[in-house]
């Protein structure tokens, strides 16, 4: 039997025993200190304070010249494998919410741990107690239909070793006469490999993914405000220098209007090429460029003469084949299309800069968010040269941190392109 059951400690309370055990394992977590190396770049943490950090392409981040990003959360091993296009605005929130989501996984495995720590160790006290063990095959069997999901490779492997630790205990009491000593040693020995990659090598991983998350998260700061100070520079021209304030006024409110019937096109599963159709001749009435949705219209149109033709024949396509596929990669291929689209009419608007900043957390940024709505609110009451004050009190406190409107972090701005 495997000496972590063999201990002086034997009949002490599985509560107390495995609640010391955590908090042990919760200590050596707190004590885990990752470093990264190449932090050659300057970013901003929350507090607005210069920090150093790795450049965009390190980090799996594309496209910032355009106001939005690309993020891949599979660099250097870390992060779940997802790609994200988004705005400079919510890709901050965007990074927040993962190690949010990180810190709500290691509460879980915690939970987990002590939960299914406590029925082994009231085995390992009373080996001979059947309902204790039937008690701890509940219990492991409940954690892994809430854990069978997972994609982390630490994880998987740790779940087999639970699943062998179950399959152990249902046969050390398969005969209703006597209980299987060696079946027991079996499945202990079976948890306390579950519990090493489950607890202390997943908490690394974890750690490491939550720190290399700040990193991403101190150089899209950096990029949002030197962003934002290119484009207030470009709204007080408007308004200011060259008096358009009603027809930008027209064009902003315009802008918001068709992004925001493209993104209800995105909420739905499936997207009719007609009512895309509809939006972009509109649009192109309207003065805008639209060739990136004439291409996906195109894709949607191509996924309904698959449809028809399929259905012709009476053949309902399985998630193997290849017609299957081809739809599939069509339709993610045109939500693509159209979500970049609406990212496009949206980065360079102030009445939405304002509303998503807004919903910013981060305290040093709250006092230009305040600016940057206020002047929202000034232009639709026409009150554009008011505007102009308010955006430059906004920039006021964009710069205190010693920011400046060029595209540092290995990228040049739009400006100089």
């Amino acid at each position: 039997m495997c000496a972590e059951f063999q201990n002086s400690e034997r009949k002490k309370h599985p509560g107390r025993v495995v609640g010391g055990m955590e908090t042990w394992r919760r200590r050596k977590r707190a004590a885990i200190k990752p470093q990264f190396g190449g932090l050659e770049e300057e970013g901003i943490d929350r507090e607005g304070n210069s920090i150093g950090t790795r450049s965009m392409e390190a980090m799996g981040i594309y496209e910032p010249h355009r106001g939005t990003v690309t993020i891949n959360f599979r660099r250097n091993g870390y992060g779940p494998r997802t790609v994200s296009t988004t705005d400079v605005y919510k890709s901050i929130r965007q990074t927040k919410h993962i190690e949010e989501w990180y810190i709500g996984e290691l509460e879980k495995n915690d939970r987990t741990l002590q939960s299914i720590g406590t029925e082994v160790f009231r085995v390992r006290n009373n080996p001979d107690d059947r309902p204790a063990i039937e008690e701890a095959i509940g219990k492991m069997t409940e954690a892994l239909k809430s854990l069978g999901k997972l994609r982390a490779e630490k994880k998987r492997l740790s779940l087999d070793e639970l699943r062998w630790a179950v399959r152990n205990l249902q046969d050390a009491i398969k005969d209703e006469g006597r209980i299987n000593g060696q079946k027991l040693a079996d499945a202990f020995e079976k948890y306390v490999l579950f519990r090493k990659m489950f607890g202390p090598w997943r908490d690394t991983e974890v750690v490491h993914t939550k720190e290399y998350s700040k990193l991403r998260g101190y150089a899209l700061r950096k990029l949002r405000d030197e962003w934002l100070l290119e484009n207030t520079a470009n709204w007080i021209r408007y308004l200011e220098k060259e008096k358009r304030g009603f027809p930008m006024k027209a064009l902003w409110a315009r802008d918001l209007e068709f992004s925001g019937k493209l993104e209800k096109l995105l909420e739905h599963q499936r997207i009719h090429p007609e009512e895309l159709a509809e939006i972009k001749e509109n649009l192109a009435e309207a003065g805008y460029r639209v060739r990136k949705l004439d291409d996906a219209e195109e894709l949607l149109w191509k996924i309904e003469d698959m449809k028809e033709i399929l259905s012709a024949i009476g053949y309902r396509a399985r998630k193997t084949d290849g017609e299957y596929k081809q739809t599939a990669k069509r339709k993610k291929e045109a939500r693509r299309q159209i979500k970049d689209y609406v990212l496009l009419l949206r980065v360079r608007n102030p009445l939405y800069a304002a509303e998503e900043m807004k919903k910013e957390s981060d305290d040093y940024c709250q006092k230009a968010a305040r600016h940057l709505d206020g002047a929202a609110i000034l232009i639709n009451r026409n009150r554009f040269d008011v505007a102009v004050e308010r955006f430059r009190q906004a920039e006021d406190e964009i710069r205190k941190k010693g920011t400046t409107p060029q595209m540092s972090l290995g990228f040049p701005s739009q400006s100089q392109q």
